[in-house]
């Protein structure tokens, strides 16, 4: 189990000091042809820059714009050394999103579990969606629990099949992989997120804690992403604080 996805921000370095680190970090970890270049400008953020090599991209550094903050995103194999280098150089920055993942290879492995995460989903009246080819099984297959929107999400998906697509031969086509997709919404989550391992974002819901049980056999302890959910109270009483922001603050500066 690894994070297949890591996108966080920090107050704590700028952007072009943030990309001259992660070209140190890949090259200590001997990848070959290291190099950065101008990449595409998404976000609202002002400047992008993709940290290569050989084999292709590594991640990418955006800064300027956007409220500020220093934004890395990183997936596939590389996520791992970054959320790593993330977590022990800037311990204070804020996920935005973050994958964990577990694989496994079997023939018929998912049409087997294919069911049984259906059957999850209704325990818990989770939104399903089917995306891919389910007429011919060609291109792979893949089932989402979860809304697109939503803050936990799950994928389940013939990884291997997608592999061969992207001209990796070797890939097993009976490799499939199971992910949980985390997205926190607030900022207290976003920081909570940061601490927490690739199991635990397992753990954060009792139906992803449930799916991975029944497809890996493993347990994850329960986690709270949020210290607080936000009532429809809470909801209101924000919007009425700023909506009547000025007059409340001239009644209390008249209050002494």
């Amino acid at each position: 189990m690894r994070f297949d996805w890591y996108t966080a921000t920090t107050d704590d370095i700028r952007g072009p000091d943030m990309v001259g680190e992660l070209m140190d970090v890949f090259g200590q970890l001997d990848h070959a042809g290291i190099a950065a270049e101008g990449h595409r400008k998404v976000y609202r953020y002002d400047n992008a820059t993709a940290i290569k090599d050989a084999a292709g991209q590594l991640c990418i550094v955006r800064w300027g714009g956007n409220g500020g903050g220093t934004n890395v995103e990183a997936n596939g194999p590389s996520a791992v050394p970054v959320a790593a280098f993330l977590r022990a150089s800037y311990p204070n920055h804020r996920v935005t999103r973050m994958d964990a993942c577990v694989d496994r290879e079997s023939p018929g492995l998912f049409d087997l579990y294919h069911p049984q995460l259906l059957g999850i989903a209704d325990d818990h009246r989770i939104v399903v969606d089917h995306q891919g080819d389910w007429h011919r099984g060609e291109r792979g297959r893949t089932l989402y629990l979860g809304g697109r929107d939503s803050e936990k999400r799950l994928r389940f998906y013939e990884k291997g099949i997608q592999l061969h697509g992207e001209r990796h031969p070797q890939a097993s086509p009976d490799l499939c992989r199971l992910e949980a997709v985390i997205r926190p919404d607030q900022r207290d989550a976003k920081h909570r997120a940061a601490t927490m391992t690739p199991l635990e974002c397992f753990g954060s819901s009792a139906w992803l804690t449930d799916a991975l049980e029944r497809y890996a056999g493993i347990g994850a302890p329960e986690v709270q992403l949020r210290t607080h959910r936000k009532t429809q109270l809470d909801r209101a009483f924000e919007f009425m604080c700023k909506q009547y922001r000025r007059p409340l603050e001239a009644k209390l500066a008249a209050s002494g």
